[in-house]
């Protein structure tokens, strides 16, 4: 009796133990919540230590964003911005990310950052349906990254054309909730960053082989004319829609090549991406403004990637500290080119 006694104080203080240990090391409890648009959103005020890219924890507002919480009588521009991971960044303090080195540089800007893991263009306008109407922003900003090229090919999503097939009425989502299983074990997961850590492992595991065939689909992406055609009737229309309700520009994140002595270069399907997406702009009328050049001056001066991390790739990934400020630089430009001015400037 008093071996079995002995065993399960042992058990449950390795399992206290290793309860510390990954919330101190790895990472923090879930904290998304069923959307029924989007499939899953993030708890209001909740925590997200992040370690699989950079090392990092940040504190979500009461809106379930990113960002800092709004400030009632605040008479900035409201500035919102639509985008990914690459937004969101997680992988970095929420001071050093792009949107609040933005807001620091031109203290004049309320930049709403609403960027989310796992979102492509097909999702923005649910997106700034959810918030443009507390925001009531004066200019919308969409990030899109050369990665979106693939989501938009790929998404699980619907087309709504007319009868003609050549004009798209409506884009409806296919986005899968949060699974039952998965609901049952919230209050465990969204207390546990323990039960968390081997959830995530436990599906890392399972779609490693999937996820193994996507990166080898993406290593020969070959398109064909008329899929072009269609990614960008799905990018005009998607534009269009949000800029029907604010003005609206592009800020686009290639994926550069770094090498040797400073070069840094932007990959073939990058800049191929690029121009499609230049030609969607010019048909809906509205700037765009690509990184590129920032990214490549930012590695010419600190000799430093302005993506991946140490703990990940240090030349592929997220943007990193010096990534975030030389897409900062570029959002200023862009937010000029879109009529905005800030009389108020600071050094970065």
């Amino acid at each position: 009796m008093h071996i079995l006694l002995r065993f399960f104080a042992i058990i449950i203080v390795l399992t206290l133990f290793s309860e510390i240990f990954v919330r101190i090391v790895l990472n923090s409890p879930a904290n998304n919540i069923p959307d029924d648009e989007l499939g899953w959103t993030y708890k209001p005020n909740s925590t997200i230590f992040f370690t699989g890219e950079g090392r990092a924890t940040n504190k979500l507002n009461s809106m379930g964003l990113n960002d800092d919480e709004p400030e009632r009588g605040d008479n900035r521009f409201p500035i919102l911005v639509l985008g990914d991971s690459i937004t969101e960044a997680l992988q970095v303090k929420k001071s050093e990310n792009f949107t609040s080195i933005t807001e620091t540089i031109a203290p004049c800007f309320n930049i709403y950052n609403t960027g989310r893991s796992g979102l492509s263009p097909v999702h923005y306008p649910v997106v700034f349906s959810k918030f443009a109407k507390s925001i009531a922003p004066l200019l919308t900003v969409i990030v899109i990254t050369a990665g979106d090229l693939n989501d938009i090919r790929h998404g699980d999503y619907t087309v709504i054309k007319d009868k003609t097939g050549n004009k798209i009425l409506d884009l409806n989502l296919n986005e899968k909730p949060l699974s039952a299983l998965r609901l049952k074990l919230d209050p465990i997961i969204s207390r546990s960053a323990l039960v968390t850590y081997l959830a995530k492992r436990a599906n890392a595991i399972l779609a490693n082989k999937q996820l193994d065939n996507v990166e080898a689909d993406k290593t020969n992406i070959v398109i064909s004319h008329s899929e072009i055609e269609q990614i960008q009737k799905i990018l005009v229309y998607l534009i269009a829609k949000i800029d029907a309700e604010t003005p609206t520009a592009i800020l686009y994140i290639p994926n550069m090549n770094f090498d040797v002595n400073r070069v840094a270069t932007e990959t073939k399907e990058s800049d191929d991406f690029k121009r499609l997406l230049t030609d969607a702009t010019d048909v809906a009328g509205i700037p765009i403004l690509s990184t590129g050049p920032h990214m490549i001056a930012s590695y010419l001066k600190h000799g430093q990637p302005g993506a991946g991390f140490p703990n990940k790739n240090i030349l592929h990934g997220h943007l990193n500290r010096l990534g975030h400020q030389a897409t900062a630089v570029a959002m200023l430009e862009l937010i000029k080119q879109s009529g905005l001015q800030c009389p108020s400037m600071n050094n970065l």
